[in-house]
């Protein structure tokens, strides 16, 4: 549902910036610095994630 997502977006936008993730990398580098964190694994559909980072790095 629209809250689960809600959830999700902010969990990997607070990992993003817990990680300090470089907005001007790319996801495949960048995935590789968060995928350790258990909260890494809350979205299992990697295309998912790679579009909350895209979504991240244009804020």
């Amino acid at each position: 549902g629209a809250m689960g997502d809600i959830d999700e977006r902010n969990i990997f936008f607070e990992l993003f910036d817990r990680y300090k993730l470089d907005k001007f990398s790319t996801w495949s580098l960048q995935s590789k610095k968060i995928e350790n964190d258990p909260d890494f694994y809350k979205i299992r559909d990697d295309t998912v994630r790679e579009s909350l980072f895209e979504e991240w790095c244009g804020e």
